[in-house]
């Protein structure tokens, strides 16, 4: 089975595609496509070129475009039968394309969603982050058949997260399904193209695998989308400036991840003509959720902005007493779990982490996260840094 792994990059982050691809050409499985496209005048050539691996492809679109049109571009150049975009300072574990073909072999393709680990490169803006990791789900080797339909119910319902779905980021999605779903040429009608997958193809498929196995670590860097939208960064402006260009038809402000998965599921079955999913929508709770999320955006002046934007806009939904009762909820939910069994047997493996003195990349993150996942314990005598995004 062809298995393509897609990297889109800009101008200036050459230090993390290098490290990004280091971990793609270590992967022992030749049927594989690394398809690298260059959304620069051709900043990442020399770099990719560096490499001299035959399963290395590199494509380049003749202007710059916003990130979800780049995404857009790349769909059909991919040729294998699973693909996923990581980005260019994220990586692959060792081992995981081979480990993807295993699972698609046992349960048909399908998508195949899995733990993520998540590594924080030595530029990040918060000194208490840098270096570290952890996983966005507790691993194991438990393989899951998730319905799709009870996944949107959950995530309607702010039960579940986006990355707990089959989104085409870091996931594994049949390239077929993808062209099926560009019926008026684009897949990606949001700016945030992991976010708006998770819905869109979960929409469109029955079900998904669900894998314990971690396979990518996510990285996250000064120069990521990530941390330039949460932390207002120099390229904070041109990345709003794209969502604006994308979202045409908005329908929420996007001050949050929560909020931006809400918006996208309003687009999703506007498109897909699903007002059955609409109706599911339990709104407060996604406040609840944009309110605490906003509580841990590092810069105060942009951590008080968007405090202030998302009590304004839960106030205009006129159920501000409902998003009290889910704050409250969930603080509940919170302590029960600290005081769980479940949350002391799963706990440690969320809670991030400082890696070795030999780590200093995406790379030797993704080396590092193996071997903990090899002594089978989280390294729990290792100190917890607070503050986990995405929770």
């Amino acid at each position: 089975m062809k298995i393509t792994v897609a990297i889109p990059t800009i101008a200036g982050r050459t230090n993390y595609l290098q490290s990004c691809l280091k971990t793609c050409v270590e992967q022992d499985y030749q049927d594989l496509e690394i398809l690298v496209s260059d959304n620069s005048p051709g900043a990442a050539e020399a770099t990719v070129a560096a490499f001299r691996d035959s399963r290395i492809r590199y494509i380049r679109p003749d202007r710059y475009l916003p990130m979800s049109r780049h995404w857009d571009f790349i769909i059909p150049y991919m040729t294998g039968e699973l693909v996923t975009f990581i980005g260019d300072d994220d990586g692959l574990m060792p081992g995981a394309v081979r480990e993807v073909a295993a699972i698609a072999a046992r349960h048909g393709v399908q998508p195949i969603q899995h733990t993520i680990a998540h590594y924080c490169w030595p530029d990040v803006a918060e000194p208490d982050r840098r270096n570290t990791f952890w996983f966005h789900q507790p691993p194991s080797s438990e393989e899951k058949v998730i319905s799709c339909d009870d996944f949107l119910s959950k995530l309607c319902r702010c039960e579940v997260r986006y990355i707990d779905g089959p989104m085409v980021y870091h996931n594994f999605v049949p390239r077929q399904l993808l062209v099926d779903l560009a019926r008026d040429g684009f897949v990606f009608h949001r700016a945030s193209p992991d976010v708006y997958t998770a819905v869109t193809v979960a929409l469109n498929t029955p079900t998904f695998i669900s894998t314990g196995s971690v396979l990518t670590v996510a990285g996250e860097g000064a120069k990521s989308n990530g941390a330039q939208s949460r932390e207002g960064g120099e390229d904070a402006a041109r990345f709003l400036k794209d969502m604006v260009a994308i979202d045409e038809r908005p329908h929420c402000p996007l001050h949050t991840v929560g909020l931006a998965t809400l918006d996208s599921i309003h687009e999703a079955a506007l498109r897909y003509d699903r007002p059955d999913l609409r109706a599911r929508i339990r709104l407060p709770a996604f406040y609840a959720s944009a309110l605490n999320e906003c509580r841990g955006v590092h810069n105060p002046t942009m951590r008080r902005t968007r405090l202030r934007g998302v009590f304004a806009e839960a106030m205009s939904q006129g159920d501000f007493v409902g998003v009290l009762f889910e704050i409250g909820r969930r603080t509940l939910r919170t302590v029960l779990r600290s005081v769980s069994k479940a949350a002391s047997d799963n706990g440690p493996w969320q809670k991030p982490r400082s890696c070795s003195e030999e780590v200093h990349d995406v790379s030797s993150a993704a080396t590092f996260a193996a071997e903990v996942l090899r002594s089978g314990e989280p390294r729990s005598s290792m100190h917890g840094i607070a503050g986990l995004p995405w929770r």
